[in-house]
């Protein structure tokens, strides 16, 4: 299991999957069924949904609280993986989004959510992940993604345009995107400084902020 969690850290993730089903088949339950549905998570990970999916449904019947919270979740997550991001909303309505597995729960929606244009709502998503965020790293790391994705959609043609009743977080990192992805350089660092204005304590502040400036 040590030598599973090691390739998991390292993001090697199909060598994972091996070690977690080897040690599976090695172990009595209740373990062998958690060791199985890690297996399985890692399959998914790696791309392999067939696989994933085969784990996880073999898993379940031996699995109990946190584990089976992650299983639950983890149906969701081949929904996504197979293209129904509809299908994954749907699934994660009828689980905890406050349990043991909160943060993922909220990562998952904001993926669906973005795989359907839902913009502002899945910006809004990653925003609420960050109650269940343990650790400064796991923050930065959530709003580097966030950043990502939103740059992603902005590429992708579109609008990123808040509605007025947006949350001002979300707002904010709507606008900062919108901003950056301007195709004029024409004024950008006025404009940033603008809306470091509107948006002093906005968390954008104290990273992507700065890398826009120095470019502007």
């Amino acid at each position: 299991a040590q030598e599973a969690r090691t390739f998991e850290a390292q993001g090697v993730w199909i060598q994972a999957a091996l070690n977690w089903d080897e040690a599976a088949d090695r172990s009595s339950e209740p373990a062998a069924s958690e060791y199985r549905l890690n297996a399985g998570l890692a399959y998914l990970k790696a791309g392999d949904v067939g696989r994933a999916r085969d784990r996880i449904n073999r898993a379940r019947g031996g699995l109990s609280g946190p584990a089976l919270e992650r299983a639950n979740l983890a149906e969701a997550q081949l929904l996504l993986a197979a293209g129904d991001a509809e299908g994954a909303l749907a699934a994660l309505e009828s689980l905890d989004a406050q349990g043991t597995a909160a943060a993922d729960w909220w990562k998952l929606r904001a993926d669906a959510l973005f795989a359907i244009g839902q913009d502002e709502a899945a910006v809004g998503a990653m925003v609420t992940r960050e109650r269940y965020l343990a650790t400064p790293e796991a923050l930065a790391a959530n709003r580097d993604e966030l950043w990502f994705r939103l740059r992603q959609r902005a590429a992708a043609g579109a609008s990123l345009e808040p509605t007025p009743e947006a949350d001002p977080t979300v707002r904010g990192w709507m606008e900062l995107a919108r901003l950056q992805a301007a195709e004029s350089a024409y004024g950008a660092k006025g404009r940033l400084l603008d809306w470091q204005r509107r948006y002093p304590g906005h968390p954008a502040n104290a990273t992507v902020l700065g890398d826009l400036l120095g470019q502007a």
